[in-house]
């Protein structure tokens, strides 16, 4: 059997993303380092699960505001609440928005503003002091059985986050990095040789 896969099984190895990226079997060793983490078995013996709290809890909401090509509002009966996209990074809205924000930011609202979707979170996250400090929640948001995150990557217009290894991710982390890969290979959105398209005023 794959032994690599069998010692995180038990809790004795973490998975890595510069080599997961190239192996066939990372899916399974994302899933069997979750389930020991659950456990908290050996190396997560002191593990506490990101979604914890009541406002980490799925449920269906409206999508009624695009802050940017990653970030939203979504109404649950009245109760407004802002996710950013799990795993993601699009380029930075501002008063000199980075090239492609504009069009991320317009992606995501076509596809979503006004929409029913499930709102998945998954992990939160504060910011350093000197920004703010203010947590973020990020969340998988799905709209008609399709993922939004993926469907920005594709068209490429985010990026997958490659965050440290005591990080949270998403849990379809595998699938938006064979997605960015695809998008890359095809040269969309920001992978587009040439000049950026320049920011509408």
């Amino acid at each position: 059997g794959n032994m690599s896969l069998e010692l995180v099984k038990v809790g004795l190895a973490r998975v890595v993303d510069w080599s997961s990226q190239i192996c066939a079997a990372a899916p399974q060793l994302r899933a069997a380092e979750r389930a020991a983490k659950e456990r908290r078995l050996r190396l997560w013996k002191d593990y506490v699960p990101p979604n914890h709290g009541g406002d980490m809890v799925e449920f269906q909401g409206k999508v009624v505001e695009v802050v940017s090509g990653d970030t939203l509002v979504v109404s649950e009966n009245g109760v407004e609440r802002r996710f950013s996209l799990a795993s993601l990074r699009c380029p930075r809205m501002g008063k000199e928005p980075e090239p492609y924000a504009n069009e991320s930011k317009e992606y995501l609202r076509k596809i979503l503003i006004g929409k029913k979707v499930q709102v998945v979170p998954e992990y939160k996250r504060t910011a350093p002091a000197g920004t703010g400090g203010q947590e973020r929640v990020f969340a998988t948001i799905m709209s008609s059985g399709k993922n939004a995150g993926e469907a920005m990557v594709s068209e490429g217009l985010a990026v997958v986050s490659r965050q440290g290894q005591s990080e949270e991710r998403s849990v379809h982390f595998e699938t938006l990095l064979e997605v960015e890969e695809v998008a890359r290979s095809a040269k969309k959105g920001v992978h587009a040789a040439g000049d950026a398209p320049r920011a509408s005023v």
